[in-house]
C-alpha cells in the first residue's frame, strides 16, 4: 500500500482545533485543581494553628516593613470607600470578577483569535502560580483583614454569597496572601490585551486592569501593597521563564519535527520513478520551431514592439 505523501507524519501532525482546545481546557482545569489542593493541604494536615500564629507574626513585620518605607496606606485607602457603598461594591466587583471570571474570558478570546500567543500566556500563569504556591508554603501571611487591632473590614463578607460563588472556598488557605495572584495573573492578562487589542481604549484598558486590581485587593482588606508588588514579578518570572521556553524548548522541538518530516520524505519508498534512460527511448520526430533573433524582439531591459510570433 502506497503511503501518502502528503499527508503529515505523525511527530508534526497537528491537532484538529476542538481537540486542542479539549486538550487546553483539560490542562487548565488540572492546573487549577492542583493549585487549590496545595493552597488547601496546610488545613487538611492539621497544622493550621500553628500557621496561624506564623502568619500573623509575618503580617506585624510586613506592616513594619511598610512603615519603614512609608507605604503603609492601606488602613487610610480603605477609610476613603468604607462608607460609600457605590464604591464599595464597585471594588467588591472588580475584585471578585476581574480574577477567574474575566481570566476565563480573555482566555478563550485569546484562544481564539491569537492562537500562536496562547501557549505562552498558558504557562506563564501555570509558572507562576507553581511559584507563588511555594511562596504560599514558605512565608504565610495573614491579609490585613485578619490582623487583630488594625481596623480593618472585610468587605467582601457583606457580599459573601456572590464572593463564595465566583470563586469557591472549598480549597482555600486565609494565610496565602503574598504574592497576590490577583494582581499578578491579571497583569498577565492586561498585557495581553495590550499587546493584541486591535482598539486603542481598549488596550490601555489592559494596562488599567492591574492598577484597577491593586486598588481592589488594598481596598477590600485582602492583601498589602507589598503582596501586589510581589504578585507583579512572580508573574514577570512566569512570563520570563513561559518565554524561555518557547525559544529553547518549543522552537528545539519544532525544528527536530521538521527534520523528522524532511527525512521521511526523503526515505520514501515510493519516491516517483525517474524518467526512461534517453539511450532506451524511442526516436520522436522534431517539431520545427522558427527562431528569431533577440534583438528584434527586446531592446536593453525593456520590450521594443511585439513581432509576429509574440
Amino acid at each position: 500500500m502506497k503511503a501518502d505523501l502528503l499527508a503529515t507524519p505523525p511527530a508534526v501532525r497537528v491537532r484538529p482545533w476542538y481537540f486542542d482546545a479539549l486538550w487546553q481546557l483539560v490542562v487548565a482545569a488540572g492546573g487549577y485543581i492542583v493549585y487549590s489542593l496545595s493552597v488547601g493541604a496546610v488545613e487538611w494536615a492539621g497544622a493550621e494553628q500553628a500557621r496561624s500564629s506564623l502568619a500573623l507574626a509575618n503580617a506585624r513585620h510586613v506592616i513594619d516593613f511598610e512603615w519603614l518605607l512609608g507605604i503603609f496606606r492601606e488602613r487610610q485607602l480603605q477609610s476613603l470607600i468604607i462608607d460609600n457603598d457605590a464604591l464599595m461594591q464597585i471594588f467588591n466587583a472588580i475584585y471578585m470578577w476581574a480574577h477567574l471570571p474575566l481570566i476565563i474570558v480573555l482566555a478563550v478570546w485569546l484562544y481564539w483569535r491569537h492562537r500562536e500567543r496562547f501557549r505562552v500566556t498558558r504557562n506563564a500563569v501555570l509558572i507562576s502560580g507553581t511559584v507563588a504556591l511555594i511562596i504560599f508554603q514558605l512565608v504565610p501571611l495573614a491579609p490585613p483583614r485578619l490582623v487583630p487591632g488594625m481596623g480593618f473590614v472585610d468587605t467582601a463578607a457583606k457580599v459573601s454569597g456572590v464572593y463564595d460563588t465566583v470563586e469557591p472556598k472549598v480549597f482555600f488557605n486565609p494565610y496565602a496572601a503574598i504574592p497576590s495572584m490577583h494582581v499578578g495573573w491579571v497583569l498577565l492578562m492586561g498585557l495581553t490585551v495590550w499587546q493584541y487589542a486591535g482598539e486603542r481604549r481598549i488596550a490601555w484598558l489592559g494596562l488599567a486592569l492591574p492598577l484597577l486590581m491593586t486598588l481592589a485587593v488594598v481596598i477590600t482588606g485582602n492583601h498589602y501593597f507589598t503582596d501586589a508588588i510581589a504578585g507583579v514579578l512572580t508573574a514577570l518570572i512566569g512570563l520570563w521563564l513561559a518565554g524561555f521556553a518557547e525559544r529553547h524548548i518549543y522552537r528545539h522541538d519544532g525544528a527536530a519535527a521538521g527534520a523528522g518530516t524532511r527525512s521521511v520524505n526523503a526515505s520514501s519508498p515510493d519516491t516517483p520513478p525517474s524518467p526512461p534512460n534517453s539511450a532506451n527511448a524511442e526516436p520522436v520526430e522534431a517539431a520545427h520551431v522558427p527562431t528569431h533573433p533577440a534583438s528584434a524582439r527586446r531592446v536593453g531591459a525593456g520590450r521594443a514592439h511585439p513581432t509576429a510570433y509574440d
